[in-house]
C-alpha cells in the first residue's frame, strides 16, 4: 500500500465553524474585559491564554454577542495538527463569513506542490487587503496545535496581516510565537487567567443572579477567597448550594470541604449527579471516557438508543454539557466535570470502564477516526487491537508530519509486542527516527533486527533496509547506507515505485558521504522524481538536501542554492531539514551578502530550537561562529565558543562533526594569534585519521596545517595539503580544493614564495569565480589582500597573449570586498589596461563581431555558421581574424579579452545576489549593493 492509498482526504467538520451555543445563555456581562477586548481589536492579534474552567471561550462569545460582531470562528482539535487540514478549515471558517475569500489560496492547498501552503498564505493576505470591511476571527482552544510547520505559518500572516483582519486565539497554553516582539511593535493585546478571573463584585453578580443564590457580602466574599475568582470551581460550589436548604451555615460548610482538591470536587459532583434521574445517572457515566460526542457514538457506547435526548437534556439543564454546533449534533462535557465523572465511575464499577472504552474505539475505527480508536483501545488494555490499528494506520500518519501522535500512541503499548509484531517494531523504530532521538531508534533497530531476522516479507524487509540505510546517513557511515539502500532495490517488487524513490535518494546521499559525487547527483536526481511523482514529501525534502549537500562539496552553489530554496517557505521543522537553513547561510555567506546569510542563520536556529536535536544546534554554532568573525563580533563568537565545548562528549561521537568543531576552535586561536593554544587543541583531539572518509581526513589535515603554517613548518603543511589536493580532486570536491588552494597561498606566502604564492592563487580563482566565491578570500585577511592587488598589477601589465582565464571584474569585487580603498585602487589600474591594449587592438569588423558574440553564447562553429548562414571554414577564418587582432590563442581568451575592452557585453549580474522576496508566482531574487567587511583578524582576541 502507498501513501496515497494511505492517506484519507479530509472531510470538513461544520460544527467546527460555529461557536458553542451554551455560553449564549446565561452569562454575566464582564464589561471591563469587553473594553480590553475592544481595545484590542485595533491591532491584529488578541491572545486569551488561561486553564480549563477559566472562562475563555465564554467571553469571547459574549463580547462578540455584546458588541453584535459577526466573527468567523473555528473551534481545533488535535487532528488540525496537519497543516493542510488546519489551513482548509481556516479557510473554510472565513468563507462562513465572507464567501468567495481567499478562493485562490484554496486552488493552492489542493494543489499541494511544495510552495502551495506559502503562496496560500500571499494569496489570502492579498485578499483579506481588499476587503472594504473589518473581519474577526476565532482560533478557539490552540493549545491542541503542536506542530511547528503551523506556528511558523501563523506568525507570518499576523506579521504581514493588513489592519482589515483580527486574530483572536484561545488557549491554555502560551504558543510559541514571538510575543516579546510583536508587544514592541504593537501587534498584540493579551488577557491571561488572572484577567479572567471574576473580581469580588462579579463573583456577586454571578452568585445572585446568574446562579440565583441569597448570601451575604460576608458569604459572598469567603466564596470570592475561596475559589480565588476561579469560574468553574465558583460554579460547581454554586450547584452544590443550590440543593441544600435555605440557612446553610456557609462558613461551616467551607470547611467541611477544605483538604484535598480532588476530594473536594468529587463531593460536589456527588452532589450535583445524585439528584439526577437513574437513566441520566448512567448516560453521563458512561460517557464520561469520552472527550467529544454525538448521539451515534453515544448510542454505540451506552448500547441504548436515547443518545440524542440526553444529549439536549443535559444541554438544556446547564450541567456542563457544551453544545459544539448549530444542529445540536456534537457536545462536549466541561473537561474538570468529565474527569470527575470519569473517577466516579472507576471507582463505582470498574469492571465497566474496558467495556466502555472498546465499544467506544470500535466506533472510531469504523469512522476512520484512528487516533481515537487506538486511545480507547489501549484504555481498554486490549493492546493486541491498539497494535493492529498503529500498524495499519501509523506509517501514514508519520509521512503527514504527526510523528509525535504515533509516538504517544506506541507509548502506551507493553514493548513486549514489539519482538511479537515485526511491523510494529519498524514502526517503532521509525518514529524515533523521524523525532531525531538517535540513542533510542539504535535500540529500537537493534530489536527490529532481532524481531525480523525469520521475517520473509519483501516489502517489510524493504522498508527495513530502507530505514537502516538512513540510519546509517544519521551517523555518517556512507557505505552502511548504502548497502542498505541497495538491498532495498533488490528486495522491492518491480511495481513499488514510492519506497524505490526513497531508496535511491538514500544511495545518492551514502554516495555523498562517501565521496562520488557524480554518482551522488545522479541517484539522487532520480530518486526526487520517483519521490515527486508519488507525493512522497518527506523523500523530496531529503533529495532536496542532500542534492544542496553534494552540490555544495562539488563547488557548485548556484545549484546547492536552487535546489535548498524550494524547502525555505516549506516551515516543517523536522531535525534533518534544519541543516538547510545553515547550509543557506553558507552559500549566502561566501557571496558576501552577509543579511540573507544572518536571516538563514536566525531561521535555522529557531527550528533547531524547536526540534532540540544536538546536532543540528552545533551545527547552527558553528555557521553562528563563521558569521560572528565575519561581522567581528566577538562576545557572540566567545558565547558560540564556550556552547560547544559544553557538547563535546555528544561531538566527539560524530567524528566529521568533531573534526569541523576543532577546525572553528584552531581557527579562533589562530586569529587571536595564540599558537600554542591552537596546537594544544588540534594534538588533544585529532583522531588517527587513516581509517576514516577523505573528507573527514581532509578537515583534520587542513586544522593541522594552518597550525604548522603558524608555527613556521611550512614544508610540512605543503606535504599534508598536497595530499589533501589529490584526494579532492579525485572526488570532485571542488568547495574543498578552493579551501586547500588558499591555504596553500597563505603556505607559500608564510615562506615568502611570492611568485608560487601567486601562481596557486591564480588556480584558486579559476575553481571559484564560476560560482562567486568571496568570503574565503576575505577571511584568509590582508594579507590575502594584498596578494589580490599585487595581482592585479600583474594583470595590468599581462601580455595580451597572456590573458588569465579568470575576469577582471571578478577581481575588482574580491578586492572591493576588503573594503572601497581597494576596489577603487583595482579599478583605476584595469582602466589603464584597457585604455591602453585598446590602442594596440585592430578594429573588428562587424561581421567579425557578430561571430565573437556568438563564441560568448557558448554556440559551436557549426551553429554559427548555421545562424548567419555561411560556410563553416568562413567561420574559420573570421575566428583566427579575431585571434590574430585581440592577440590571444583560444575562444576563453578572445571573450575575456573583448569583454574588458568592452567589445561586448558582460554577462548579466548572477540571481545569487539580494534580498528574497515572496510572490504567490515565484522566488524572486532582488538586488542589492555590495557590503564591505572587515578582515578575519579584526574579530580580535576574547
Amino acid at each position: 500500500m502507498n501513501m496515497r492509498d494511505e492517506q484519507k482526504e479530509h472531510v470538513l467538520l461544520t460544527t467546527k465553524f460555529t461557536a458553542p451555543l451554551f455560553y449564549f445563555k446565561k452569562t454575566l456581562t464582564r464589561t471591563r474585559l469587553h473594553e480590553r477586548l475592544s481595545a484590542g481589536s485595533n491591532s491584529p492579534f488578541t491572545l486569551v491564554t488561561a486553564p480549563a474552567g477559566s472562562g475563555k471561550t465564554t467571553i469571547v462569545c459574549e463580547w462578540l454577542q455584546q458588541k453584535q460582531i459577526e466573527a468567523a470562528w473555528l473551534s481545533l482539535d488535535e487532528r488540525d495538527n496537519d497543516p493542510e487540514r488546519f489551513w482548509q478549515y481556516v479557510l473554510a471558517a472565513l468563507q462562513k463569513r465572507v464567501p468567495h475569500l481567499g478562493q485562490r489560496a484554496i486552488t493552492q492547498i489542493v494543489q499541494a506542490d511544495q510552495d502551495s501552503r506559502q503562496t496560500m498564505l500571499i494569496c489570502l493576505l492579498n485578499d483579506l487587503a481588499l476587503l472594504a470591511e473589518d473581519i474577526v476571527f476565532v482560533l478557539d482552544g490552540y493549545h491542541v496545535i503542536t506542530n511547528a510547520a503551523i506556528h511558523a505559518d501563523l506568525i507570518f500572516l499576523l506579521e504581514q496581516s493588513p489592519s482589515s483582519f483580527h486574530l483572536v486565539m484561545t488557549t491554555r497554553l502560551v504558543p510559541p510565537f514571538p510575543l516579546a516582539r510583536m508587544h514592541v511593535r504593537g501587534l498584540v493585546t493579551e488577557l491571561t487567567a488572572n484577567d479572567l478571573c471574576f473580581t469580588l463584585e462579579e463573583s456577586a453578580i454571578f452568585l445572585t443572579q446568574s446562579m440565583g443564590l441569597t448570601l451575604s457580602a460576608a458569604e459572598i466574599e469567603t466564596l470570592h477567597t475561596y475559589t480565588e475568582g476561579w469560574i468553574a470551581g465558583m460554579q460547581l460550589i454554586a450547584l452544590s448550594l443550590q440543593s441544600r436548604s435555605a440557612g446553610v451555615n456557609l462558613p461551616s460548610f467551607i470547611q467541611q470541604l477544605a483538604g484535598n482538591q480532588w476530594h473536594v470536587f468529587h463531593y460536589l459532583i456527588d452532589e450535583v449527579f445524585s439528584s439526577l434521574p437513574a437513566d441520566a445517572q448512567e448516560f453521563i457515566l458512561c460517557t464520561s471516557i469520552l472527550k467529544h460526542m454525538n448521539s451515534s457514538l453515544c448510542d454505540a457506547v451506552t448500547l441504548q438508543q436515547n443518545g440524542r435526548e440526553m444529549l439536549e437534556y443535559f444541554q438544556q439543564a446547564n450541567l456542563f454539557v457544551l453544545a459544539l454546533d448549530e444542529r445540536g449534533e456534537w457536545y462536549r462535557y466541561y473537561q474538570i466535570f468529565a474527569n470527575l465523572l470519569y473517577y466516579y465511575l472507576q471507582s463505582r464499577s470498574p469492571e465497566l470502564v474496558p467495556t466502555l472504552h472498546l465499544r467506544a474505539s470500535y466506533w472510531f475505527e469504523q469512522h476512520d477516526q484512528i487516533v481515537d480508536a487506538v486511545t480507547h483501545a489501549c484504555a481498554a488494555k486490549s493492546f493486541e487491537r491498539a497494535a493492529t490499528l498503529i500498524e495499519s494506520s501509523g506509517w501514514s500518519l508519520m509521512q503527514r508530519g504527526e510523528s509525535d501522535i504515533v509516538f504517544s500512541l506506541l507509548k502506551m503499548l507493553p514493548k513486549e509486542l514489539l519482538s511479537a509484531r515485526p511491523y510494529l517494531a519498524y514502526i517503532y523504530a521509525l518514529v524515533f527516527f523521524y523525532l531525531g532521538d538517535f540513542v533510542e531508534c539504535e535500540r529500537a533497530i537493534y530489536q527490529l533486527k532481532q524481531a525480523t531476522q525469520d521475517e520473509q516479507d519483501p516489502l517489510l524487509l524493504s522498508r527495513v533496509f530502507e530505514l537502516r540505510a538512513y540510519f546509517a546517513l544519521s551517523c555518517g557511515d556512507s557505505e552502511g547506507a548504502i548497502t542498505s539502500a541497495q538491498q532495498v532495490l533488490a528486495l522491492l517488487p518491480a511495481d513499488e515505485r514510492l519506497l524505490r524513490g526513497s531508496a535511491l535518494v538514500a544511495l545518492g546521499a551514502g554516495y555523498t558521504l562517501y565521496g562520488d559525487l557524480a554518482l551522488a547527483v545522479q541517484f539522487l536526481r532520480q530518486g526526487q522524481r520517483h519521490c515527486q511523482e508519488m507525493q512522497h514529501f518527506i523523500g523530496m525534502q531529503l533529495a532536496a538536501i542532500y542534492l544542496g549537500i553534494a552540490q555544495y562539496a562539488r563547488g557548485r552553489l548556484r545549484e546547492a542554492e536552487q535546489a535548498l530554496l524550494c524547502l525555505v517557505r516549506d516551515s516543517d521543522t523536522s531535525w534533518y531539514k534544519v541543516a538547510l537553513f545553515f547550509l543557506l547561510a553558507r552559500i549566502y555567506n561566501e557571496w558576501n551578502e552577509a543579511e540573507q546569510a544572518e536571516e538563514f542563520y536566525r531561521q535555522g536556529m529557531r527550528f533547531a530550537g524547536q526540534s532540540g536535536h544536538l546536532e543540528m544546534l552545533t551545527e547552527g554554532h558553528l555557521c553562528g561562529m563563521l558569521l560572528a568573525m565575519r561581522r567581528g563580533d566577538r562576545e557572540q563568537g566567545k558565547r558560540l565558543l564556550d556552547t560547544t565545548l559544553l557538547n563535546m562528549q555528544h561531538i566527539a561521537e560524530r567524528p566529521a562533526l568533531l573534526a569541523r568543531v576543532i577546525e572553528m576552535h584552531v581557527y579562533c586561536w589562530l586569529a587571536q594569534r595564540n599558537v600554542a593554544r591552537a596546537a594544544h587543541y588540534c594534538e588533544l583531539y585529532m583522531p588517527s585519521v587513516q581509517s576514516m572518509p577523505a573528507d573527514v581526513r581532509a578537515v583534520w589535515y587542513c586544522t593541522k596545517a594552518r597550525v604548522l603554517i603558524a608555527q613556521g613548518e611550512v614544508q610540512q603543511a605543503h606535504a599534508l595539503l598536497q595530499e589533501v589536493l589529490v584526494e579532492m580532486q579525485a572526488q570532485g570536491r571542488v568547495h574543498a580544493q578552493i579551501e586547500v588552494g588558499v591555504l596553500l597561498v597563505q603556505a607559500y606566502q608564510a615562506e615568502g614564495s611570492l611568485s608560487e604564492a601567486l601562481a596557486y592563487l591564480e588556480k584558486t580563482l579559476l575553481l571559484a569565480e564560476p560560482n562567486g566565491y568571496t568570503s574565503i578570500f576575505v577571511q584568509a585577511g590582508s594579507e590575502m589582500a594584498h596578494l589580490l592587488s599585487d595581482l592585479c598589477v600583474r594583470y595590468q601589465r599581462f601580455s595580451a597573449r597572456d590573458v588569465p582565464a579568470f575576469s577582471s571584474n571578478y577581481l575588482c569585487a574580491l578586492l572591493a570586498a576588503f573594503g572601497p580603498d581597494e576596489a577603487a585602487r583595482a579599478r583605476k589600474m584595469l582602466q589603464e589596461k584597457t585604455l591602453a591594449q585598446s590602442m594596440l587592438v585592430e578594429k573588428l569588423s562587424e561581421r567579425e563581431l557578430e561571430v565573437l558574440q556568438q563564441i560568448a553564447a557558448g554556440s559551436t562553429n557549426n551553429e554559427i555558421a548555421q545562424k548567419l548562414v555561411v560556410t563553416v571554414s568562413t567561420i574559420k577564418t573570421h575566428i583566427n581574424n579575431i585571434y590574430a587582432k585581440l592577440q590571444v590563442h583560444t575562444r576563453l581568451q578572445a571573450v575575456r579579452k573583448a569583454q574588458d575592452l568592452g567589445l561586448i557585453g558582460h554577462p548579466e549580474p548572477s540571481t545569487h545576489s539580494g534580498a528574497l522576496i515572496f510572490s504567490p508566482e515565484m522566488f524572486v531574487i532582488r538586488n542589492n549593493t555590495p557590503s564591505f567587511l572587515t578582515a578575519a583578524e579584526s574579530w580580535g582576541p576574547f
